[in-house]
Parts: C-alpha cells; structure tokens; sequence
C-alpha cells in the first residue's frame, strides 16, 4: 500500500481507520485522508465544519456550484449547515438541517472556523479590469460593500434588472461596480451578468430598444389589470394591493423581481423628475409628506394605474390633479 509522505502525519494521529472499496480511510483531526491501497494515489478530503447562514432572507440550494444549475431547497438566514466541500468558485457543498444536500454561494455562509480562509478576503489579492454594463440578476437584492467579500460592510443595495458598471474584477469573483445613482462598491459576482458587446454606443442603443418594449409589455400588462379588486397583501393575479400589482406587472411583464412594499419600490432604480416621465416608471405617493406608502405606474400623458385601497379596484388616475397631484412624492426609473 503506498501512502504519500504527507498523510503520515495524520495517520500516526488517526482516531480511525476503515477500508472503503479497496481504499484505506483515515480520520483525525475532523480531516479525511484516502490512501489507495493498490497505489500511491492518495488525497486529502475538505474539512467538514458547521457554517450558518447570514446576510440574506433566503438562500436557494442548487445542484451544482454555481447560479444555473436548478435549485433543490431554500435555507434561510440563521439556518445551521453542514459545509462538506468548497469548490474554487467559492461556492459550498452543504448538508441542510433537513439532511438535503446541495450547493450555496459562500458568500452568504458565516464558516464557524476563524481560521477558514474561505469566510473572509484578503485585499492584497489581485483583481483585473472589467469596465464593462452588468445587470444585477436572479435575486432579489444585492448587497453593495466596501471590499471584495461578505465581511465587509454594506454601503447600499442594488435590485434585480438594475444596471451597474463593472470597474474591476476580484480573484474571489466579486466585482467593483458603479451604481446608477454613482455609489462605487463591491458585490458578488455570482449575481452580476456581464453585458458583452464590442461597441458601447451600439451597447447602449440595443440596451434603450430593449427597455423600450419592456416598458410597453408593463403598461400593456397593467392595463389588463383593470377592474380588479383591492386586497391587501395580494399579489395577483385576480387582485391587489398597490405594491402587490406594481411587483406583477413588472414580473410578468418585463422579468423584473421588484421588492414588496412601496417603500422598498421606492429605493429601486434611479430618481427621474416628474417633468421626465416616461411610461412604466414607478410613481410614488406619500400621505404624510415623509414615508412613501402608495405606489403606481405611469402610463403616459401625467395618467397612472394602480390599486388604490380597500373597497376600489384597479384603475387610472391623474396624477397632476386632486389628492394624487398633492401627495406626489417621487418617481423612479427601474428599466
């Protein structure tokens, strides 16, 4: 049987010994080492430690490692999991505590190991420049930090469909990116698509077409809304609430998953001046001068629709006249 000089010193630490399908398994330390018994081929097996899930409401478990591959389960944050491997994307193989199996983006994983070089990144390491459109996709949002990795802290957020400008790229994966109202920060690269084209002008021409039929497929969708019911908490597709039909048309309509309540809506995209509307822009209201409560989407010729409250259904209103004209408080352009 050989083993490479490097197992020996496990093996005189061993606290178990087994042969498993003509290999010899040694366990010490939490640490497996397989030895060949017919050869010298040997290696050592990721060290299985707890790790607990944070900095997200829910995380999706995937078959493999990495974003396209089809998700199993949801852990959530708080959750106790089981890393058994880490792949060289960073990304964990994990036990859930339903015993499911699986693989998470490990950004989102607090190892309980401080010595785990995984949970955290050093900032000598090298990046390289990207300086290409990204948009932010398959979540919901995406924390902005001040440095390459989950540890550090959080400057803001950016949303799904939102568009950033990847500056840099980390060895980890992460990316430094400018957001559209100009805050520069770091996020996970796992949620950012890169927008590859060899003409910026002609970049941006297709990225303002696409927008464009977005917009039309919103509002076309939002008018076949009209006449349903106000209920709160709803979400369609046969009634609403008013941030309930705003996340369904813009779902629905254009592939973008917005947050769930008005005041959230109101943090996505960027500001656009009453005066620049433009149709599918989100409209919002605020009773009390201060907090946004209402929201709705712009139709054009200063009109919106959207669900008002209880005992009304869905339907357009002005917007520079009676109580929504006084109540206007902001807009935002998501597309």
């Amino acid at each position: 049987m050989g083993i490479r000089k490097e197992k020996r010193n496990l093996i005189t630490k061993a606290t178990s010994m087994m042969i498993l399908s003509g290999s010899l398994l040694i366990t010490a330390n939490n640490q497996e080492a397989y030895a060949d018994t017919a050869s010298s081929q040997s290696y050592i097996k990721s060290t299985i430690q707890k790790g607990t899930v944070y900095n997200c409401g829910s995380l999706n478990v995937r078959k493999g490692p990495g974003t396209s591959n089809s998700i199993i389960t949801k852990v959530y944050s708080g959750n106790t999991v089981e890393i058994q491997e880490k792949n060289s994307n960073g990304w964990y193989k994990i036990k859930t505590p339903n015993g499911q199996i699986g693989w998470v983006s490990g950004a989102y994983i607090r190892l309980a190991s401080n010595n785990n070089q995984g949970s955290s990144v050093a900032s000598s390491q090298p990046t390289q420049a990207i300086n290409k459109n990204g948009v932010v996709y398959n979540c919901d949002s995406l924390n902005v930090r001040t440095g390459p990795g989950a540890s550090n802290s959080i400057i803001t957020k950016v949303y799904s469909g939102n568009s950033v400008y990847i500056q840099e790229k980390h060895s980890n994966g992460w990316y430094k990116v400018k957001t559209s109202n100009g805050q520069v920060g770091w996020v996970s690269g796992s949620y950012v698509k890169i927008q590859e084209s060899n003409n910026n002008q002609n970049n941006n021409q297709n990225n303002q077409v696409t927008n464009n039929n977005k917009a039309k497929k919103i509002v076309d969708l939002a008018h076949k809304q009209l006449g349903k019911p106000y209920v709160w908490g709803a979400e369609g597709p046969s009634s609403f609430d008013c941030s309930g039909l705003t996340s369904y048309v813009y779902k629905n309509g254009a592939g973008v998953k917005l947050p769930r309540t008005s005041k959230s809506q109101g943090t996505v995209g960027r500001y656009v001046s009453k005066a620049n509307l433009k149709p599918g822009d989100l409209v919002f209201f605020a009773s009390n001068g201060k907090t946004i409560n209402h929201v709705g989407i712009y139709i054009g010729n200063s009109k919106m629709i959207h669900s008002p409250k209880p005992g009304q259904n869905v339907r357009i209103d002005s917007i520079s006249s009676g109580y929504y004209a006084k109540n206007y408080f902001t807009a935002r352009a998501v597309l």
